[in-house]
């Protein structure tokens, strides 16, 4: 009786393997009662079943398929070839810094989505895993968890959070820790991030570190050196290769994998946009009332100027103005030779966002 069993378990893991194989979601997520309401649930979910064949998709750029199917991308995230299925992956937002990510915490929590981030960190010992609403002017609901920090991933992955289905939104700076610890090839899911060209967000970190008291990182040190100063002095490394791989010299054609088979891009500069495919991934109904006016408030399109000009203020908090430098400054000649392949990176990201991906969500939108 007990060999049989663990012999049906063991067929319908592998069931769940071959369905997941074949493009045919599974919901293994379980939904509290008492803390999922359900009407919030359906407004802002779309359905993407006008795409019955997930493989009607078919991505042009050669890395597609490249990635070895033995590495935790593979395993634990969607592949874009793959239709995806808000009601059973949890979506998984990498965070850079300076590269508009307030502007859409902002949104997010307008939109009244449960998150994961740094939200939950006065609640890492709680044994489990619960949601919290803040019903006040600023109503933002979140979970018990800190996404931001190691061991708030750690402590989040002990209670199940990906799993639980309770996240609308996960974020985290540490991209490939919460990739490894809080996905299983039982529960992937889907990952999209801003980026903005990476020596104008080395610029901007020197200008607003300098400044921002209530920063960990504030270095007011800065404030009597020059941008000139700084670049000789300060390395950036290839960072943004450095988190997705573990390879800081070298490992850009993996990096370029790893973008284009799993990540939805997005870019600083086409903010609007970048917005309107992130909610078509997360299933996001821009046509309900709450949603449509948060898009209305932060893009221009609403009518109410004192939440526009409110909003707008609150995405701004972690902006600063500063000097524009530009690509014949020295300084950023001087920091272009110290990460010369997150740039090359970073281009390849804009070739995404303005070929592949476009015609991608061109698809998916016409259904």
């Amino acid at each position: 009786m007990k060999f049989t069993t663990i012999l049906c378990v063991g067929c319908a893991a592998a069931v769940i393997l071959l369905l997941d194989l074949f493009g045919i979601g599974v919901d293994m997520r379980h939904h509290d009662s008492q803390s999922t309401n359900d009407h919030h649930y359906q407004r802002r979910r779309l359905s993407l079943n006008f795409l019955s064949d997930p493989k009607s998709v078919q991505l042009k750029n050669p890395l597609l398929g490249a990635t070895n199917n033995n590495d935790i991308w593979s395993a634990n995230i969607q592949s874009n070839s793959i239709v995806p299925n808000p009601n059973s992956e949890t979506v998984l937002f990498w965070m850079i810094p300076k590269s508009g990510t307030t502007t859409v915490k902002h949104l997010w929590k307008c939109m009244h989505l449960t998150l994961a981030n740094e939200l939950g960190s006065k609640y890492t010992n709680e044994k489990e895993l619960r949601t919290i609403s803040r019903m006040k002017e600023d109503a933002y609901i979140f979970l018990n968890v800190d996404t931001t920090s190691e061991e708030g991933m750690l402590h989040a992955a002990q209670l199940g959070l990906v799993p639980s289905g309770k996240a609308d939104l996960i974020s985290a700076s540490l991209i490939k820790l919460a990739v490894q610890h809080l996905y299983d090839p039982m529960h992937k899911g889907r990952v999209i991030s801003l980026f903005r060209h990476p020596i104008k967000r080395w610029i901007s970190r020197f200008y607003y570190l300098q400044m921002a008291t209530w920063e960990k990182t504030y270095r007011p040190e800065w404030q009597t050196i020059t941008i000139m100063d700084y670049a000789k002095k300060y390395s950036p490394g290839n960072q943004l290769i450095g988190k997705l791989t573990g390879k800081y010299h070298g490992g850009l054609e993996m990096a370029k994998r790893i973008v284009s088979n799993h990540f939805i891009v997005g870019l600083t500069d086409e903010m609007e946009e970048s917005m309107h495919r992130f909610n078509i991934v997360m299933g996001i109904n821009e046509q309900d009332e709450v949603n449509k006016r948060c898009m209305d408030e932060f893009f221009g399109g609403g009518d109410d100027q004192h939440d526009t000009a409110t909003n707008a203020s609150a995405a701004k908090a972690n902006s600063n103005p500063h000097p524009d430098i530009d690509e014949n400054h020295p300084a950023w000649q001087i920091i272009a030779q110290k990460m010369p392949l997150d740039v090359i990176l970073y281009e390849y990201i804009c070739e995404l966002f303005y070929g592949e991906q476009k015609e991608l969500m061109n698809v998916w939108r016409s259904g």
